[in-house]
């Protein structure tokens, strides 16, 4: 059905769609050029479409990825994909002519000169708000450290790779103890600050360009660690422990210490079958059992 509604779409409004994968089921499916690079660049990076004119055959070209659902795996799941997975993607093309461009360079000319004028005058404070915009989208605005909407693209940028090439992926679930009891002993803004020295000490600690902290959510810090086994990621996680242990900030409301301290939950991808999903309830598991063994410690869950 899908072929025959693009055949019609095709023959009526010169508009074709074609839905492909990089390892269709009916070799008639398989993608054009322009369709694989698409899907080569979904697979390997954060992107949510690409779209391109082609100058040699005048044509307009747009391309957005297919996820794999639980509905998807009666019939994939042979293909080994799992939930996540992008199982291809639907690309769509039709007829587009260049734009006469005299007219619009000599409008632009005149509104850039225009521009100019004010970019001379307002250009500093459009770029620093410009620099702010960008900013909020990734930065937690307390710590000013990466927020959840980084951490959730990097982890999934990281994870297609770790996949790809089958190298060690290790996710720490940070969390500070009685956080909730050094709020209402100390009030919120003494809160903030604890949040602030918490998130600068994990970062000093990580020292590789790959590596990450974030701020997951409340007082969670998420932690990645590319190319790291759990034995590793233990040994980063204990490094981090004792680090936030000899900030020596008060918390007489501690079950686990005098002192602010942290508990650590980790877990590791090495490229099988686990979602990215599962990967992250390994580690929360492994933090819950942080938790109940009393605090201030550390938990890899095993690699089963």
């Amino acid at each position: 059905m899908p072929r025959l509604i693009s055949e019609i779409a095709e023959e009526n409004n010169n508009v074709a769609y074609h839905i492909t994968s990089l390892k269709p089921i009916r070799p008639a499916n398989a993608p054009y050029a322009w369709e694989k690079d698409a899907l080569t660049l979904f697979e390997n990076t954060v992107r949510n479409e690409v779209y391109q004119w082609d100058e040699q055959s005048q044509e307009f070209r747009y391309m957005a990825p297919l996820y794999v659902q639980e509905s998807c795996l009666a019939c994939h799941e042979k293909q080994g994909y799992l939930i996540g997975d992008i199982r291809g993607g639907i690309g769509v093309s039709f007829p587009a002519q260049p734009v006469a461009l005299l007219p619009i360079l000599l409008s632009y000319i005149s509104i850039g000169s225009i521009g100019l004028f004010f970019g001379l005058i307002f250009g500093k404070q459009l770029t620093d708000a410009f620099s702010r915009l960008e900013q909020q989208t990734e930065i937690d605005g307390l710590t000013q450290i990466n927020n959840r909407y980084y951490f959730d693209n990097y982890f999934h940028r990281e994870y297609l790779r770790s996949r790809r090439i089958k190298s060690p992926l290790s996710i720490v679930i940070c969390d500070i103890d009685d956080f909730k009891a050094f709020n209402d002993t100390y009030g919120y803004q003494a809160g903030d600050n604890c949040l602030k020295s918490v998130a600068q000490a994990l970062g000093q600690v990580l020292q590789r360009p790959g590596d990450l902290v974030a701020r997951y959510g409340g007082e969670e810090f998420g932690i990645l660690l590319p190319d790291t086994t759990s034995e590793g990621a233990y040994a980063v996680s204990e490094l981090l422990r004792a680090r936030i242990e000899s900030l020596y900030l008060a918390h007489k409301s501690s079950r686990a210490s005098k002192f602010v301290t942290v508990s650590l939950g980790a877990a590791m991808f090495d490229g099988g079958e686990l979602t990215q999903e599962q990967l992250l309830e390994k580690a929360d598991r492994a933090l819950y059992q942080a938790k109940s063994k009393g605090r201030n410690m550390v938990v890899v869950a095993d690699d089963k």
